[in-house]
């Protein structure tokens, strides 16, 4: 014979689901501070995985981003000492060019003296 339900939707104490309910809120009732334990660590792993995937899609587009910002060159010509004068501007003619900024390089060189 099923176990009648009562008001709240679990089954009286007389049937099998009663059962196990008394049961788990006797277990509760005893180790409480275990489950709690329990509980936390699983809530912190959670909270740990979900930050790394976060961390992991963010750094997928940084270095788009990056370039984006930056404005980064997509090719470098150093022509140096060429000898062709108009170089910069024959460059900047090609329809393939979208904008051309000519740079000047900074170059830190460190001397020693023997003693």
């Amino acid at each position: 014979m099923p176990a009648s339900l009562t008001g709240d939707g679990c089954a009286g104490v007389n049937g099998l689901m009663g059962a196990v309910w008394l049961r788990l809120r006797a277990e509760l009732r005893q180790r409480w501070r275990g489950w709690l334990a329990l509980a936390v660590l699983l809530g912190l792993i959670g909270g740990v995985a979900v930050t790394a995937a976060a961390g992991a899609r963010r750094t997928d587009t940084a270095y788009s981003r990056f370039l984006r910002a930056s404005h980064a060159a997509d090719l470098l010509v150093t022509p140096a000492r060429s000898g062709f004068h108009g170089y910069f501007r024959a460059l900047a003619r090609l329809p393939e060019v979208s904008s051309l900024a000519p740079a000047k390089p900074f170059l830190n060189t460190w001397t020693m003296q023997a003693e």
